[in-house]
């Protein structure tokens, strides 16, 4: 994993090696490096201590947002993975792939807890309601399923 901070300094050009020009006063924390092809969502945990990403990699990474630290790499599914959202508890995962499921993953062990399966088409979004009991997912089936 790649490690970098970086501080915004107005008019300082450092060329392209030296990153995103940021307005002064801001920094730039860790980067995180582990997937092999685009990242296409993140999500922090309620706590805010866990960021997971979504990759055109088929792979979701679970990360240690203050160490920077790969914690887990969630494999699973059999195409490029567009979203991820955590539950309200920080407890479970849902990720929403290419494949059309939708997969549910404990945080703490990594491991798959469900696939659900139910959209035609790619599953392009996923979101967990307030209470963590219902699970929506959309897709490019053009609909919404509702998971209790």
């Amino acid at each position: 994993m790649a490690k970098s901070r970086r501080t915004g300094s107005g008019g300082d050009s450092s060329g392209p090696a030296a990153g995103p020009k940021l307005p002064p006063g801001v920094t730039l924390g860790p980067v995180l490096s582990g997937h092999t092809n685009y990242v296409t969502s993140v999500a922090f945990d309620p706590q805010g201590g866990t960021l997971a990403s979504g990759s055109g990699d088929q792979t979701v990474n679970l990360w240690d947002v203050a160490s920077g630290q790969l914690l887990h790499s969630l494999e699973g599914h059999n195409g490029l993975v567009w979203s991820v959202a955590f539950d309200p508890q920080g407890g479970t995962l849902a990720s929403g792939s290419d494949n059309q499921t939708v997969k549910l993953w404990d945080v703490a062990s990594g491991r798959l807890l469900r696939s659900l399966e139910g959209h035609k088409n790619w599953v392009c979004s996923v979101a967990f309601d307030r209470q963590g009991g219902t699970l929506a997912s959309g897709s490019g089936d053009q609909t919404v399923n509702l998971w209790d």
